[in-house]
């Protein structure tokens, strides 16, 4: 999630290619080296403010910022079955309870998006633009398991409601439950 935010900080600086490679370190003949220095020197102290005091010690010593993210990168997005399992669990047992509606959805939305970054959907690369339609399949099945959390978890004052929404041709999106019971 961290790396998520950050990657979208710097695209919206323009300066994503600092860290995933695509702009190549400025020598320091190169006439624009003191600019490609001076944004490398941003990146890095943005990156070292955004981590804790305990992990900034261990990248506080790269030149590069490209440097410091490839070395936070291959410390801390292992993926992690033992939180894969816990998401899992808490989507299990996660029920609304005394929660607003909101604030629910928005607890569950959390783990969803967290296991997404753990497991993405598989792109298709035989077929290059997946006239196979496997991603659509694959996509259409979380849809409807996440729909299914959903209203698995709601208080029983939803279930009139929730049953319309199972009746649907196609059923909706959980995001699109969510709206209709607000």
């Amino acid at each position: 999630m961290w790396s998520n935010n950050f990657l979208n900080a710097l695209g919206a600086r323009n300066k994503q290619g600092f860290v995933n490679g695509t702009l190549p370190v400025s020598e320091a003949e190169d006439p624009l080296y003191e600019s490609w220095n001076q944004a490398n020197s941003l990146i890095k102290t943005w990156i070292t403010n955004s981590v804790s005091p305990q992990i900034l010690g261990s990248i506080s010593s790269w030149k590069t910022a490209r440097e410091v993210w490839l070395d936070l990168k291959d410390t801390y997005s292992v993926v992690n079955e033992t939180r894969v399992f816990e998401i899992y669990r808490e989507l299990t047992n996660i029920k609304q309870k005394n929660l607003s509606l909101t604030e629910y959805y928005t607890k569950l939305k959390a783990l969803w998006d967290e296991l997404q970054e753990y497991e993405q959907i598989p792109a298709c690369n035989k077929c290059g633009n997946c006239s196979c339609n496997t991603y659509k399949l694959l996509r259409v099945k979380r849809d409807k398991e996440r729909l299914m959390q959903f209203l698995m978890g709601l208080n029983d004052t939803y279930s009139h409601i929730s049953s319309q929404l199972l009746m649907m041709k196609p059923v909706p999106e959980a995001n699109k439950a969510y709206n209709a019971l607000l």
